[in-house]
């Protein structure tokens, strides 16, 4: 008996199928390894003739045959499986495979599409460079196996100084200065108010510096009294320069309010008038008596200080002694300084500051003025050294020549002030004007409003342009628009003017999508580039030959040389896919149509296909539904662009590149 008649059979070979409607794949495997393998074992086991061949190791050259046809029958099995769901539309994951499929429909798929790209260009030198329509820029992109080639689709004006630059916060309005505050702002020196000038302040740390009240109460006939705002003198700590602000920072903190400005002098040396440390009291001996007198303290204002006299009377027969000069005579513009001074600027200015008593006919009925503080800047006219006398002091010292006298206000009358409470500075370098450091707003943009720090040259150019906006985290990235015209940069030049620098306002076509804060003046963190290209993806070929026309031939058909012919979106377009290529036949531009269909006889159309593998052909008509080519020797050329599908971020690591 054989085993043919007692063993069970082997197991099939294939396996049966059953696959369900709907499913996403299809399950198409007839055979694996491991079924292949015990088929083939068990067909072993019950031949009669190999009954003496036991061993079954993979050491056995007959077994390791056997297993490796079960191993071509599992390799086979699966690409069946594979094919299998290629030939249906709902598992296919072909790209070939899907075109195929829904081409029996008579659908053609649309072309891969070029990808769209904006670079930003940095300018090297002070002149700006024109990148013209069609230059190339190459970028690496995550994920792609090679870089990506791209062309500008216009031309564009690049400056230097925006290939990466800085845009502001504006601050707020002027406001007053308060109590309190240690910084000031520099806003003008002797009236310049250019960048260049308040740069140039000679002021360093521990210099003094005195704040000036208005005195025009006390300089300009015809104006109503009203008291005057005290001064103050404070001492430099720093001066810091923030574009174009000039920043004054005092050791010390302002003892009053103010309004938005006030003038400063940069101080040097102090004076007081001579005689304030005189005796309280003179006194007098003419040999047999004594007299105390006051000593007076009071000088006039308004007038000369007239000189005053004591003669001692006479005793016995001898001959009175001569007046004693106790007061030295001063015209009203002279002051006499408790020091003698050669070296004060003529030309120069010197703040007087005292304590002065007046009448008052700024107006009808206005009571008597005593003690009144006063603060007046006056120029120095001239000086000179003279010997002087006051009560009981005397002895040389300077006496300075003011252009006018301390109150040239006629309306103000018999004005006297008291020495021992008067000073006189000397008064560094020109006038300065002060006013409170500008303040901003914090928190999100409600408006596009920024500024731009530079000259009008450079200013200008932002007119109308788009720029990119980069914030300090990955994705802090903002396309927008400068909607400020050239006229409205021009209106701002009253204040400023087209050679030095300045902060000029601009406005974005919408709010920037970062806090003001990253556009701090001192410290901003947000980066702007202002060189934009827009381009698309694509890099030009040069013109080819695509083959000879025949006018005995119908429907003529040549490949492109390379591939893949990029195509751009147009949304004016139907279907919006639009290929990069320009078909000439005898020099002559023929027209791109999307089907021969209803075309006339002699139209000079052609259409563009792609096949399966992304190859493109260009085909011709018959003379029936469009013209046939003319015969010639190469006479059909082409121009176009190749690239397609490039998405996504930058490669790590990597920087875009001009091809151009």
């Amino acid at each position: 008996m054989t085993c043919k008649h007692d063993c069970p059979p082997a197991p099939a070979l294939a396996r049966r199928l059953h696959n369900r409607p709907g499913l996403a794949a299809i399950d198409y495997r007839l055979l694996t390894y491991s079924r292949a393998r015990a088929h083939m074992l068990a067909l072993l086991n019950q031949e009669p003739v190999l009954r003496a061949w036991t061993h079954r190791g993979a050491d056995d050259p007959g077994i390791a045959l056997l297993e490796g046809n079960a191993l071509i029958g599992d390799v086979l099995s699966f690409y069946q499986n594979l094919y299998a769901n290629q030939a249906f539309l709902r598992s296919a994951g072909w790209d070939s495979a899907v075109a195929e499929l829904v081409q029996l429909t008579g659908y053609r798929l649309a072309p891969g599409v070029g990808g769209e790209a904006l670079f930003a260009v940095e300018v090297k030198g002070e002149s700006a460079v024109t990148v013209p329509r069609g230059f190339r820029f190459k970028a690496k992109l995550a994920g792609r196996e090679q870089e990506d080639e791209f062309e500008s689709v216009e031309e564009t004006t690049a400056w230097p100084h925006l290939g990466t630059f800085r845009l502001y916060r504006k601050p707020q309005p002027p406001a007053a200065m308060l109590k309190g505050e240690r910084q000031l702002e520099l806003l003008a020196i002797g009236g310049d108010v250019t960048l260049a000038a308040r740069r140039a302040v000679d002021l360093r740390a521990g210099d003094r510096v005195m704040l000036v009240p208005d005195s025009s109460m006390f300089d300009v006939t015809g104006t109503a009294y009203s008291n005057q705002a005290p001064a103050e003198i404070h001492s430099v700590e720093s001066v810091e320069v923030v574009l174009d602000r000039v920043l004054i920072t005092f050791e010390g903190s302002l003892r009053h309010s103010r309004g938005s400005a006030i003038r400063a002098f940069k101080l040097g040396r102090s004076f007081s008038h001579f005689g304030h440390d005189a005796p309280r009291r003179v006194t007098f001996f003419d040999g047999v008596t004594t007299r105390v007198e006051a000593t007076r303290f009071e000088r006039n204002i308004y007038g000369s200080s007239a000189d005053e006299s004591r003669s001692p009377s006479a005793s016995g027969l001898s001959p009175a002694p001569p007046p004693v000069t106790l007061y030295s005579g001063f015209a009203v513009t002279e002051m006499a300084l408790d020091q003698e001074v050669d070296d004060l600027a003529v030309g120069g200015r010197l703040i007087c500051e005292g304590i002065a008593d007046f009448e008052d006919h700024t107006a009808p009925g206005n009571p008597p003025r005593s003690n009144r503080a006063f603060v007046v800047v006056k120029t120095v006219e001239a000086v000179r050294s003279d010997a002087v006398v006051w009560g009981n002091v005397q002895g040389s010292t300077g006496i300075v020549t003011l252009d006018a006298k301390l109150h040239a206000n006629e309306d103000i009358w018999y004005e006297t002030m008291d020495l021992r409470r008067t000073r006189f500075h000397e008064a560094l370098g020109g006038e300065l004007t002060l006013g409170a450091a500008r303040r901003f707003t914090a928190g999100a943009f409600v408006d596009g409003a920024l500024q731009f720090f530079g000259t009008y040259a450079e200013a200008r150019a932002l007119a109308q342009r788009d720029l990119l906006v980069l914030g300090t985290r990955p994705g802090e990235v903002q396309r927008v628009a400068v909607t400020t015209t050239l006229d409205q940069f021009a209106a701002q030049l009253p204040a400023r003017n087209e050679v030095g620098q300045w902060t000029w306002d601009l406005t974005l076509g919408q709010p920037p999508g970062l806090p003001r804060e990253a556009f701090d003046q001192r410290e901003p963190r947000a980066s702007v580039h202002g060189n934009l290209v827009f381009c698309t993806q694509g890099k030009s070929e040069p013109e080819a030959v695509l083959g000879s026309g025949d006018q005995r031939s119908v429907f003529q058909t040549f490949v492109l040389g390379k591939a893949p012919l990029t195509f751009l979106l147009d949304e004016t377009s139907t279907p919006a896919e639009v290929p990069e290529l320009s078909v000439y036949v005898a020099g002559v531009l023929w027209q791109r149509v999307e089907t021969l269909f209803g075309q006339a006889g002699d139209a000079r159309v052609y259409i563009v296909r792609q096949d399966t593998e992304g190859k493109s052909y260009v085909q011709f008509g018959d003379g029936k539904t469009g013209a046939r080519l003319p015969s010639g020797r190469n006479n059909v050329t082409a121009r176009y662009r190749t690239g397609n599908a490039a998405a996504g971020d930058l490669e790590a690591g990597k920087q875009p590149a001009a091809a151009g």
